[in-house]
């Protein structure tokens, strides 16, 4: 399993509305609208790296209102 956060901009008035798209998406496992940078941060999962990447552009970046994404990848340490 890879997971990794995502860092979402959204254009003026957005966030609320994508919020709600991607908080039903069974990859999205949690969707908060922030304060500071980035207007949401999501946490996903896939089964790997391909899928995680097919994830991201075609159901995350696809979303209206979505500007920029920014996308790091949770890493466990043992």
């Amino acid at each position: 399993m890879v997971q990794a956060y995502v860092f979402i901009n959204a254009a003026s008035s957005k966030a609320n509305s994508i919020f709600k798209a991607l908080k039903d998406n069974p990859k999205v496992k949690y969707a908060h609208v922030v304060t500071g940078l980035h207007d949401l941060i999501v946490f996903v999962e896939a089964e790997d790296v391909n899928k995680l990447v097919r994830v991201i552009t075609e159901e995350i970046q696809a979303v209206d209102g979505i500007t920029k994404t920014v996308t790091c990848l949770a890493v466990a340490m043992d």
